[in-house]
């Protein structure tokens, strides 16, 4: 039955049993009388598997990829299930109920966007600036610098003979970790990394899971790759690559690649402060007959060694990105959420476009990848897709009402353009009281 993905992982509890029935036949074939009735055993259809997708957000969320190349997987931080599984483009399923039409199958293989590719769990990116978090925690949890850690970015950085440069060409000035965190600034950051070094990169890629499958019930998922030291020395000979390896991989760029159910599953971490739960799409089965059902326990793990007050840093940080920082554009009215913008270099094209994200901050319920290939900036287009995503789920949790915020945003408008025209009038009042004055 089934061929690929999750069919195919569940193939056994879909399949159900065949029955056995012994019988005397007739010289035709015909059944004369049974036998052997003690031996005889009924089938047993296959059982009802029921997934964790919510099919509003699901088709939601369709809409928002609409004509994009991409993948936007979200979660539910507090038990791991799997609430969207997007992949774009796709294809429709119905076509492959029976045997596909031989010239709709050669149109799929050969389309150039690849609609048969699942992006979300078999595509690897570079992760771009959503990664400086993991910079951050191995630098705070090590000991290696403080949140009040300062560096001054003119727009640019000197590694030896090789000059790097900040998206922000004139520089942020000084800033601090979570000021960093907040704009993030590319300079902060290679030079963290080459405080930080490659063996602890390395460990805190593997401690945030990257570099593994989530082992979500799925065929054909990528771990991804997450480079070490004897990676590099394998590829470029023993010590015949430079530190700007190292400060390229700090900011999410170069050998490292993930894909983006492994980037939710980052999102789930830090919003829970280092706890998570393993990624499922399997909520329970139910059996047919006797009406048994057997629910998907949930498991609860630890991400070891990490304190909870780096945690609290970090997540700040993220906090202040949809607050006025990079990813402003992710934030829902009458909430406070947190993330990270990414915008991945790509030698191919446009950068790729980046954002993780949870929600709310006090008390997490959700966690977002969202990733547009080509799409450019990870703030000006992969923020907004998890914005509206975002509130349209806590619509549906009656914690986001559109129409309000409407309604508030006026009222806002018009108190501002009457503070404006009281300002007009008090500074045409000055004006008129210096004309009168003597000169």
């Amino acid at each position: 039955m089934g061929k690929k993905g999750l069919e195919k992982v569940l193939d056994q509890e879909l399949r159900g049993e065949k029955g056995i029935q012994f019988v005397k036949v007739d010289a035709v074939g015909r059944t004369v009388s049974e036998v052997f009735p003690e031996k005889k055993k009924p089938p047993h259809p296959g059982k009802d598997v029921y997934l964790t997708l919510d099919a509003r957000l699901q088709l939601y969320a369709d809409t928002l990829l609409e004509g994009k190349q991409g993948a936007l997987v979200a979660v539910d931080v507090r038990n791991g299930e799997i609430l969207t599984l997007l992949s774009k483009p796709d294809y429709d399923l119905a076509e492959f109920s029976e045997a596909i039409n031989p010239a709709l199958w050669a149109s799929l293989i050969s389309d150039t966007t690849k609609p048969l590719f699942d992006r979300a769990a078999q595509a690897t990116y570079p992760p771009g600036s959503t990664y400086k978090l993991v910079a951050a925690v191995a630098a705070l949890n090590e000991g290696i610098i403080s949140p009040s850690w300062t560096v001054t970015c003119p727009g640019y950085f000197r590694i030896g003979r090789r000059t790097v440069r900040c998206w922000k060409a004139e520089g942020h000035g000084s800033l601090d970790l979570i000021g960093a965190i907040k704009n993030s600034c590319n300079v902060y950051f290679y030079q963290l990394g080459l405080k930080i070094g490659i063996d602890l990169w390395h460990e805190y890629s593997k401690l945030f899971l990257f570099g593994k499958k989530t082992n979500v019930e799925l065929t054909s998922e990528n771990a991804g790759l997450v480079p070490s030291k004897e990676y590099y020395d394998k590829v470029y000979g023993k010590n015949g690559w430079t530190k700007g390896l190292l400060a390229n991989v700090a900011i999410g760029q170069g050998e490292l690649l993930v894909t983006p159910l492994q980037m939710a599953q980052f999102a789930m971490i830090l919003a829970n402060s280092g706890i998570y739960h393993p990624l499922h799409l399997r909520k329970k089965l139910v059996d047919r007959i006797t009406g048994e059902v057997d629910t998907v326990a949930v498991q609860t793990f630890r991400v070891k060694k990490i304190r909870p007050e780096v945690f609290e840093v970090v997540r700040e940080g993220m906090r202040e990105v949809v607050d006025g920082g990079t990813g402003w554009q992710a934030s829902v009215w009458g909430l406070t959420g947190a993330g990270k913008t990414g915008t991945a270099q790509n030698p191919h094209g446009k950068p790729h476009a980046w954002f993780i994200g949870f929600a709310p901050f006090e008390d997490p319920e959700i966690a977002v990848a969202v990733i547009v290939e080509n799409g450019g900036s990870g703030g000006g287009v992969a923020a907004p897709i998890v914005g509206k995503y975002l509130r349209r789920y806590f619509s549906f949790q009656g914690k986001y009402d559109y129409e309000a915020e409407r309604k508030w945003r006026i009222k806002m408008w018009k108190l501002q353009q009457k503070q404006k025209a009281l300002q007009d009038s008090l500074d045409a009042l000055e004006q008129s009281l210096q004309d009168t004055l003597p000169q």
